[in-house]
């Protein structure tokens, strides 16, 4: 879970349990037990989703390095190819060759 979520989440649970531990003087501010409620459920909510994050961030660590391997490899075979044919062909037929570029 990112730092930010954590810290968060732990000063939710925080003014949760001051204010539960406190209700009856924080009811006459418009605190009411229903809003402690909601906050509980919304803290539950937001800790199942910052765990469902962080798996999904575990999984694409894995992903990315061969994403950008791949896609490093993809650039270098299109500058090599397209190299052999701009040397050979005259700049005004590149687009002929799929080769958009202007120089």
């Amino acid at each position: 879970m990112s730092k930010t979520n954590e810290m968060y989440l732990d000063k939710a649970r925080t003014l949760t349990k001051g204010l539960r531990e406190h209700l009856e003087t924080v009811k006459n501010y418009g605190v009411s037990e229903n809003d402690l409620s909601k906050l509980e459920s919304a803290i539950l909510e937001g800790e199942k989703l910052n765990a469902e994050v962080d798996r999904r961030r575990a999984e694409l660590n894995e992903i990315v390095p061969t994403a950008n391997h791949k896609l490093a490899e993809i650039r270098n075979l299109t500058a090599y190819l397209k190299g052999l044919v701009k040397r050979r062909v005259d700049s005004n037929h590149w687009l002929e060759y799929g080769i958009a570029d202007k120089r």
